[in-house]
């Protein structure tokens, strides 16, 4: 599954600097996961589920087979945020560029954290 969901402090306790750092509350970011028996199944989340908070819903979820992870789900998140980008008024002129760069800050101060111990958003 790929799902778009609102990445803030609350689910992602990482990132909250850099979120504030532009002023932001949150950012739509893609996240892949399975659904199986009608559940979602995150294998990327760290074993301690207390430390973040569940994502409480998505903005977009599709099925979408492995192989397009690589390639579907990137263009799929630049064009939702181009979207978010126009529905926020341009964020102050911010341009797409401008926002997948502070998403990538967001991922880079993820992989900071413990190295190897990521802890991102539980999916329920």
């Amino acid at each position: 599954m790929l799902g778009i969901f609102e990445m803030t402090e609350e689910n992602t306790p990482e990132v909250g600097h850099v979120l504030r750092k532009h002023g932001l509350a949150s950012l739509p970011e893609a996240h892949c996961y399975l659904r199986a028996f009608g559940n979602r199944i995150d294998l990327t989340r760290a074993i301690d589920h207390s430390l973040t908070r569940d994502i409480s819903g998505f903005l977009h979820e599709e099925e979408i087979d492995p192989t397009q992870i690589t390639n579907h789900k990137p263009t799929l998140h630049k064009q939702f945020l181009s979207m978010w980008i126009a529905d926020n008024h341009g964020l102050g002129g911010r341009s797409l560029a401008d926002i997948w760069q502070i998403r990538e800050d967001c991922i880079a101060s993820l992989c900071e954290v413990g190295r190897g111990s990521v802890h991102t958003p539980r999916v329920r």
